[in-house]
């Protein structure tokens, strides 16, 4: 089943194989892999803490800290656009990076599209997090005039 999970994602144009059975997925703002291991797939994002996008001034600390609170208690709910095998994904915080880990459904039919779903998911919980009132580095400001550009002025 391994050859057929990993083939599946090698015929998805969104996912490109950086080594065997391991993909990076394209159009994500943020660090985004997939690796199929022993009928395993699994989905390991890597996102920027809210105080590493700010420029210019830190952060205060209760500000931080409730900024990631509720991020993982959002991105705990990846459940409603894919099921995960292993349940709640796992966050993991080293320095100035937040890492989601999420298992997912090991069908060659379904593994693809929810490795996608849940990319989306995971990065955009992180986005709807970005607090106003701050200067961010380049690549948040970017995916913020986005949204302006596709929303409307009050994004």
């Amino acid at each position: 089943m391994t050859a057929a999970l990993a083939d599946a994602f090698r015929s998805r144009p969104e996912f490109q194989e950086t080594d065997s059975g391991r993909f990076t997925i394209d159009g994500t703002d943020f660090e985004a892999r997939v690796t199929v291991e022993s009928d395993t797939v699994t989905l390991t994002q890597k996102l920027p803490t809210l105080d590493s996008t700010v420029q210019g001034e830190t952060v205060a600390e209760v500000v931080a800290d409730g900024w990631e609170e509720t991020f993982r208690r959002r991105v705990a709910d990846v459940g409603k656009v894919v099921s995960s095998p292993g349940g709640e994904p796992a966050v993991e915080r080293t320095g100035e990076t937040l890492r989601v880990t999420i298992e997912l459904p090991a069908d060659p039919q379904d593994a693809p599209a929810a490795a996608l779903g849940a990319a989306n998911y995971v990065e955009g919980t992180w986005v709807e997090g970005i607090v106003p009132g701050y200067d961010y580095d380049e690549r948040v400001q970017a995916i913020r005039n986005r949204a302006r550009e596709t929303g409307g002025e009050g994004a």
